[in-house]
């Protein structure tokens, strides 16, 4: 006889939880929820993590992973800071910003989750604060404002409902571009 064992990853617990995030809120993020949700037992869950706090941490890791590490680092590779600030757009614009809104709902209620919010939203503000700087080196206080701006801008677009996502992002980034008028950094 041959079983047929479904192989569940610490990766899709993690898209399980993030889906569940989204749709049912932080309150559901229970290992029997969990477990519902993916189609697997406790057993399964238990096997990749040793309790949900052991769980709950190394979905914050994942969320830093997937919100800040891995886009960090792939706009770092990119060559000048216009292109940067475009490919940051781009970025931003492809994503689906229920799970931003969703994460930022929870930060209220746990304080983990609001720290691993302030420290993502940190190395953001600084990536951001850099672009604008190689952008108008001669102006840092337009600089400045135009971070903050941009900030905010994307901190808006989460919290709408819905959310500021796709085509209607990429424009109203396009409006914050004028900023940059006359600046061919």
């Amino acid at each position: 006889m041959v079983w047929n064992v479904v192989r569940y990853r610490k990766q899709d617990w993690f898209e399980t939880a993030a889906r569940v995030l989204v749709e049912q809120g932080p309150g559901r993020l229970r290992v029997d929820a969990l477990c519902q949700a993916a189609g697997m037992t406790k057993g399964s869950f238990y096997h990749h993590f040793r309790s949900l706090e052991d769980f709950t941490e190394a979905f914050l890791g994942y969320l830093d992973r997937r919100g800040a590490q891995q886009p960090l680092a792939e706009l770092a590779r990119v060559e000048t800071p216009r292109a940067r600030l475009q490919a940051l757009v781009e970025t931003i614009a492809a994503e689906d910003l229920a799970l931003e809104a969703a994460i930022r709902r929870w930060a209220v209620t746990e304080r983990a989750v609001a720290e691993h919010v302030a420290r993502v939203d940190t190395a953001r503000g600084e990536l951001v604060s850099r672009l604008y700087q190689g952008l108008l080196p001669a102006d840092p206080k337009q600089a400045r404002d135009l971070t903050r701006l941009a900030q905010a801008f994307y901190l808006g677009a989460v919290l709408l409902d819905p959310p500021v996502q796709g085509d209607e992002y990429r424009r109203l980034a396009r409006l914050l571009d004028r900023g940059l008028e006359g600046h061919d950094a």
